[in-house]
């Protein structure tokens, strides 16, 4: 089954993305970024910024935006492994974007593939941060989130400043 991304959420002071791989299949169908009702990436979120479920705008304030490193693909389910035919989005089009955060290895993998993304990542502008998708058992709920905690105290100091 074709499936597609949703628009990047961002404005102009956004510094930071958050890059997933695809919208899951809840997601998709909600219209909102990470609706799984068992992902961890908006409790992790509530627990780091003190923001609910699906507040983009408080995201914004925190110069933070969304995004998926893949415009289509072919899917059936929610799974990564079973992405084909990928059509990959374009995060040259974003120049104040100063550090990219992917919830998978898969959402980096993809991002690197692009070649309209090369010369985006530097030394130490980004981060691939343990998956919030409950499929991600190597890790425990707590483990992930102590990990996403240093990596958003770091990033956020930064852009602050």
């Amino acid at each position: 089954m074709q499936v597609k991304s949703f628009k990047p959420i961002l404005d102009e002071k956004t510094k930071v993305f958050i890059i997933g791989t695809m919208p899951s299949v809840d997601s998709l169908r909600e219209c909102k970024y990470y609706a799984h009702a068992q992902n961890a990436f908006w409790p992790f979120i509530k627990e780091i910024l003190d923001l609910e479920r699906y507040d983009y705008t408080g995201l914004l304030k925190h110069k933070i935006g969304l995004w998926d490193s893949l415009k289509t693909c072919q899917r059936q389910g929610s799974l990564d492994s079973s992405i084909k035919n990928k059509v990959f989005n374009d995060f040259s089009k974003y120049p104040q974007i100063k550090y990219y955060l992917f919830t998978s290895k898969n959402a980096y993998n993809y991002f690197i593939q692009n070649k309209a993304n090369k010369g985006l990542l530097t030394k130490d502008n980004w981060s691939v941060l343990p998956s919030p998708s409950p499929t991600y058992a190597r890790m425990s709920k707590s483990e992930k989130l102590k990990i996403w905690q240093r990596t958003f105290t770091k990033i956020l100091k930064q852009i602050q400043s």
